[in-house]
């Protein structure tokens, strides 16, 4: 901009200065009644900004006419870039009041006499041009809403004495039955702020104001125009052909309500169902200073009228700067109570094609579209991170502690395993939540189920389960689509898709001859897709993604997004079957396993509470800080002589504790003080409580592996110390393996045995661990067999291996002792007899997910029963050395082991807690590792070993 244009014409100074010290002269100098300017007072000095290069005022013009030399398009623009910058300099400027203080005398040159003095007078904003006409527009009801709780109030109720002028703090209280009284104060944020006007008096305005405009007034304006009723009954001559989909009225919810009670709703004529609409969007730029509109359509009308600006419904304006935490039920209220109306009651409009006559017509809220975190805030549910995240079923996610971030992986745990959401329980889920006099009670209702109390369940019709919708804008292309190509495909650090090849892809798409009605062509790919709208995001996704990305992406993960772009070409299809919908979320499905499989794989619920738990109880010892927190607290206080009965954060810590264990493990405050319980103690008894919550969700089989890795040993291959030089230790692939393995995750995949052709790998590599093909089973027996030989020697024990085969010519004594150990017991050789089984064959799994080591005592009587006699014969003692897939081993071979132990302790002075401790982690490591070996080779080769 041109410095000339940043002066006006004084006046008062009879000379041109800066905008922002014109404004000053013309506030101190200048008489709005009489439009006269005063040379009597003393003249405001400029400041430095006034001030030219040469020290003096810039002198634009000698003569009075400060036009000369310009034309009026100059002139036009000149005062239009003189405007703008005075806004910017002066914020005090107010938009419609930029004609005010123009001199009549400058613009007679330019225009007439006429135009000049109208150009003076004439509204230059709608709101003035709504005061000359006294028109009131502003048909907006106002109420004050609070700051920190937004409880709603009129603002004649916001104070104490009116006359007086006393305003009032907020009077919420959030749990007035609060068992403490300290914790039943209320709210007391401040509702109104004094403002001193210019003629000294005081008045108060309100912090926040809540603005709304009253439903059934804007239905009445909506259905009273010209054709908009006749609209509205147009979807009752639809001919749509069976099993089709094309609109809201080919769902069920639209045909149930046709009749509700018994009572023609949508049947009789000009009932209407309507849309409700929850968003927040910044008014301003460069601020973060959020607003929410509630705004609602009227389904009737045909979709291409429904969502025109002329016939959409603004509710109520939901203040900033920042969104309500958790509701909106407040802001809802008055909605709600409209709606009641006009369900029970109804309304009545004025036909406007026939003057005089009146409708009788009543309405209900049968749909809520918003995006995930407005919905869950509308129909009462917890937010998507939260542990029971999904407002349609209660598939549970796990969270991550460190991040915050739910998973929301776990596909193959199998969509059976989650029930789906019903409206009565969630409202039973919701009240329960509503009735807890505590903080702490009610975020663990909440936690429990889900669910939380909404305004809008005071609708006796209104299903919050059903009657939300998933919104395809943010789910699919503005998530989804947005997430893969940001987030995994061009990650800074280790990016799938190199930059080199963004100028390639774009290069492509430009080529492409499109349709103008597709919309606007991608052209920020080669900016990594910087700043994509909605619209960018599906034509580029639906149009143009297979395309650019063939010869970029790998097969593999070219092959997932296929999956993607098909779902997503069915489901925002104007018309689909009802068997297109479930192809289309079937490819859904897929695309989130294949994702799962390429980008990593999350643990499931069940997993994450296994790894909780500590070693001795199958874990990996990984406890939750949140879970054991309050137990740390409670000891840590108790110790230090610092609790009390009336020590309230020490009863708030036990309420949380006692609500996370059995009844019967309750800790009163009186024994707390008396007793004072270690940490340890009461980490264990909430590991024994979430052992048993654990046993309780999961499978036969999954007890029955879980069971197997708790029982004594089993995890000694976690506590190994690694060492390559002895053999102790894992490459990454393999115990990536043998922890998913070990937590019941899928390591399996869906596969075929590639031993066994006619078998399909299970998620818990049973088959795969026992399978006799391929030779993993021997390798796994010979690898447990020669370390016992090995610790028999260091025992100075004399040892053969697998003595007494073909002793007699009859082969009745093959094989009877893996190892033979000379002078074992009173001067006896033992024939110790190694067997590996699993707690999941069919014939034992039912007895294993009840009893720990079943399958390791079931399969001792049956080498007993095998080989006892010929044992007897040959004068030797039978003890077979059992050991689940899982390492729990038989009482047979612990007690051996103990008695190995023993003797090598003193051969070599160690202790024998040291000396067994080390026996079975270097046992079970080997047992692990050659689980692992069996099932990565039956879907990847064997280069870890």
């Amino acid at each position: 901009m041109d410095r000339n244009h940043l002066y006006r014409y004084c006046e008062h100074c009879e000379e041109f200065i800066s905008a922002r010290t014109f404004l000053r002269h013309k506030e101190a100098y200048y008489d709005d009644h009489t439009r006269i300017w005063s040379k009597d007072c003393q003249s405001v000095p400029s400041t430095s900004e006034d001030e030219g290069d040469d020290g003096g005022a810039i002198q634009l013009n000698s003569g009075s006419d400060n036009s000369e030399g310009l034309s009026d398009d100059e002139m036009d623009n000149s005062t239009a870039e003189l405007q703008a910058t005075e806004d910017c300099l002066e914020d005090e400027v107010d938009d419609g009041e930029v004609w005010e203080g123009v001199n009549v005398s400058e613009i007679e040159g330019r225009f007439s006499s006429f135009v000049a003095q109208m150009t003076t007078i004439f509204p230059t904003s709608i709101i003035g041009l709504h005061s000359c006409l006294n028109v009131n527009s502003n048909d907006f009801r106002r109420l004050v809403s609070c700051p920190k709780c937004h409880t709603l109030y009129e603002f004649e109720k916001c104070f104490v004495d009116k006359a007086k002028m006393i305003p009032k703090v907020c009077s919420f209280s959030k749990f007035p039955n609060h068992p403490h009284r300290s914790r039943r104060q209320h709210c007391g944020s401040q509702l109104l702020r004094a403002v001193v006007t210019k003629d000294g008096d005081h008045k108060f305005y309100p912090l926040k104001v809540y603005c709304y405009k009253p439903l059934i007034e804007s239905l009445q304006t909506l259905l009273s125009k010209p054709g908009v009723l006749n609209s509205c009954e147009h979807w009752r001559e639809r001919k749509i052909p069976k099993d089709t989909l094309c609109d809201i009225y080919d769902g069920k919810i639209w045909e149930e309500f046709q009749y509700v009670n018994g009572s023609a709703f949508l049947a009789a004529p000009h009932n209407i169902g309507l849309m409700m609409n929850v968003d927040w969007f910044t008014p301003f730029k460069h601020t973060p200073y959020s607003v929410g509109a509630v705004y609602l359509s009227v389904m009737n009308l045909p979709r291409s009228k429904r969502f025109l600006k002329e016939n959409m419904i603004l509710f109520g304006l939901i203040p900033g700067p920042n969104e309500p935490p958790l509701n909106i039920n407040s802001y809802l209220e008055p909605l709600v109570e409209e709606l009641k109306v006009l369900w029970s009651e109804g309304m009545v409009i004025n036909m406007p094609d026939n003057p005089g006559q009146q409708v009788h017509l009543k309405a209900g809220l049968l749909c809520v579209a918003c995006d995930i975190p407005a919905a869950r805030k509308v129909c009462g549910f917890l937010g998507h991170m939260a542990k029971l995240g999904c407002s349609k079923c209660t598939k549970e996610f796990h969270i991550n502690c460190e991040t915050g971030h739910a998973c929301f992986g776990c596909f193959d745990d199998g969509e059976d395993e989650s029930p789906l959401r019903n409206e009565s329980d969630h409202r039973e889920q919701a009240d329960l939540a509503s009735m807890q006099t505590t903080q702490a009670a009610r975020d663990r209702i909440e936690s429990q189920y889900g669910s939380r109390f909404t305004a809008l369940m005071l609708l006796e019709y209104f299903d919050c389960v059903r009657f939300h919708i998933v919104d395809p804008m943010h789910n699919l292309f503005l998530g989804t689509a947005k997430h893969i190509m940001k987030n995994v495909w061009l990650d800074d650090i280790e990016p799938i898709i190199p930059k080199r090849f963004h100028a390639m892809m774009q290069e492509k798409v430009d080529k492409c001859e499109t349709p103008s009605s597709m919309g606007r062509i991608p052209h920020k790919i080669a900016s990594s897709f910087s700043s994509f709208t909605a619209d960018q995001w599906k034509t580029w996704t639906m149009v143009f993604s297979m395309y650019a990305l063939h010869g970029v992406l790998e097969q593999e993960h070219l092959e997932c997004w296929y999956l993607f772009v098909q779902a997503c070409n069915i489901l925002v299809s104007p018309m689909l079957k009802i068997h297109d919908a479930m192809e289309g979320h079937k490819l859904l499905l897929q695309f989130c396993k294949q994702f799962q499989r390429l980008y990593g794989v999350h643990p499931s619920i069940a997993a994450w509470k296994q790894a909780q738990l500590s070693l001795s109880r199958g874990g990996l010892g990984l406890r939750s800080l949140s879970h054991h927190a309050p137990a740390a607290f409670i000891a840590s206080l108790c110790f230090s002589g610092l609790g009390s009965i009336s020590h309230v954060h020490l009863l708030q810590s036990l309420e949380i504790f006692n609500s996370s264990v059995h009844q019967s493990d309750n800790i009163q405050i009186g024994s707390v003080l008396e007793k004072l319980p270690s940490q340890k103690t009461l980490s264990s008894i909430l590991d024994d409580n979430l052992f048993r919550v654990l046993q309780g969700s999961l499978s036969i089989a999954d007890r029955a592996r879980l069971l197997s890795a708790s029982s004594p040993h089993a995890s000694s291959w976690l506590t190994v110390t690694p060492s390559e030089g002895q053999g102790l230790h894992l490459d990454p692939p393999v115990f990536q393996t043998a922890l998913k393995w070990w937590l019941g995750l899928d390591t399996a995949e869906g596969s075929i045995c590639a031993l066994c052709p006619d078998k399909m790998l299970d998620p818990l590599g049973h088959h795969a661990t026992t399978c006799k093909r391929g030779g993993d089973v021997v390798f796994r027996h010979n690898k447990l067999r020669d370390i016992l030989a090995e610790t028999c020697r260091r025992a100075h024990l004399s040892v053969q291996v697998e003595a007494g085969c073909n002793l007699t010519p009859d082969h009745s004594h093959s094989r009877p002792a893996d190892v033979l150990i000379s002078n074992w017991v009173l001067g006896k050789t033992a024939a110790c007899d190694i067997s590996v089984t699993s707690p999941l064959n069919s014939n034992i799994m039912s007895e294993a997910g009840v009893t720990a080591g079943a399958a390791a005592q079931a399969t001792e009587l049956r080498k007993h029963e095998a080989n006892d006699v010929k044992c007897s014969e040959l004068g030797w003692l039978c003890i077979p050395l059992v050991v689940e897939s899982y390492g729990a081993w038989g009482k047979e071979a612990m007690e051996s082991f103990s008695s190995l132990a023993s003797r090598l302790a003193i051969t070599s002075s160690r202790p024998k807690s040291a000396v067994l401790s080390e026996l079975y982690g270097r046992l079970n490591l080997n047992l692990v590792r050659a689980n692992v070996r069996a099932i990565m080779s039956r879907y990847c080769p064997l280069n870890s070993f």
